[in-house]
C-alpha cells in the first residue's frame, strides 16, 4: 500500500512513507510547505516506480555537485584515482594533454556533468581546428575520453573527496 504523509512539526515539514522493502521512513524536508509538496510528489513517483527515495534524493544531490565541477577541478581527482595506478610515462602523457585541454577555456571550464560523446567529438574538432596535427589530436581525444569514461567513477565518489 502506497502511503506519502506530510506533516508540519515546529518550522518544518516531514514526509513519512514507506520504502519499497516496506520499511517506514521519515525524511525532513525544509521550511517551506509548497517544496514539500513538490518533494512530496516526487517521492510518489519514485515509490510507484519501484525505487527507494532515499538513494533517489542522494543521487540527485550528487548529480547536481557533478554539474558545478569543472574539467580543471577534476583532473587533481582523476590523477589521484587513476593516475597513480599509471606508469610515470603515462602520468607525464596525461599532465601533457591536460595542459593541452588548458589552452580550450571552453573545454577545461565546462561543467564535468555535460560530459557526453558529443562533447567528446567536439574536443576532436577543437583540436584539429588549432593544432592540425593528427597525431597530437588523436593522443589528446584518447586522453579526453579516458575522462570521460572516468566521469561514472567521479560521480560515484566525488562527495567523499570534496
Amino acid at each position: 500500500m502506497l502511503s506519502v504523509n506530510l506533516r508540519q512539526r515546529g518550522k518544518t515539514y516531514q514526509i513519512d512513507y514507506r520504502n519499497p522493502n516496506g520499511r517506514r521512513r521519515r525524511l525532513s524536508v525544509g521550511s517551506s510547505h509548497r517544496h514539500a509538496q513538490r518533494i512530496v510528489v516526487r517521492i510518489t513517483d519514485w515509490l510507484l516506480d519501484g525505487k527507494d527515495p532515499e538513494r533517489e534524493m542522494e543521487r540527485a544531490a550528487r548529480t547536481e555537485q557533478a554539474r558545478a565541477v569543472t574539467v580543471r577541478a577534476f583532473f587533481p581527482t582523476f590523477m589521484d584515482r587513476h593516475g597513480s595506478r599509471q606508469s610515470l610515462r603515462t602520468q607525464c602523457t596525461y599532465r601533457e594533454r591536460f595542459q593541452q585541454f588548458c589552452r580550450y577555456p571552453g573545454i577545461v571550464d565546462t561543467p564535468i556533468g555535460n560530459i557526453n560523446k558529443v562533447f567528446d567529438r567536439a574536443v576532436i574538432k577543437a583540436g584539429q581546428e588549432v593544432d592540425g596535427y593528427k597525431a597530437k589530436v588523436s593522443r589528446s581525444a584518447a586522453c579526453h575520453s579516458l575522462l570521460v569514461k572516468s566521469k561514472g567513477c567521479f560521480l560515484r565518489h566525488y562527495p567523499g573527496a570534496a
